[in-house]
Parts: structure tokens; sequence; C-alpha cells
């Protein structure tokens, strides 16, 4: 898993390694060791293999309509959390 921008800031890490689950289960995963990440996660959007499947404007707790736990996340996945940001 990648934290970008604030949410590197956040975790305190650029990256962890989680196991394969559900999204809720890699995001619970990253919670319980990175407790720092909790208040900024709500606001990031999360991709998994380069897809969006959660976060802005959906929500992560919402993971984007795909089920309550959201898609599964396989083994040797990329997992990037990117919170907001404005370009130009």
């Amino acid at each position: 898993m990648h934290y970008w921008a604030g949410a590197r800031d956040a975790a305190g890490v650029e990256a962890d390694e989680v196991g394969p689950g559900t999204l809720a289960d890699v995001l619970a995963a990253a919670l319980a060791a990175r407790p720092g990440l909790a208040p900024v996660l709500r606001a990031c959007s999360v991709f998994v293999n380069g897809e969006h499947v959660a976060g802005a404007p959906h929500g992560v707790d919402r993971a984007a309509g795909r089920g309550v736990d959201g898609p599964l996340v396989p083994a040797g996945s990329t997992v990037e959390i990117l919170p907001p940001f404005a370009g130009g």
C-alpha cells in the first residue's frame, strides 16, 4: 500500500505491506498499523492496480458501490491512497 502526500504524512511512512482480502480488510489492516491515518482516510481516494475503487466523491466507507466490504484485493496488488489535491 502506497501513501501519497498528506496520507503519507499521516501514516508516517511511504508504504506498507498488507495481505490480500477485501478492500475493507486491507484498509482495516492499514488503520491498525497506522492509526494516524484515520482522520485523513475518509477524504482519500483509493486505487487498486490503477483502478479507482473508493473515495471521493463516494467516500471510502461506501467502497464505490461495490458492496459493503468493497472489491477484492488479490495478493500482489498495488493499493494507493491519495488525498484530495488540486492541479493546474
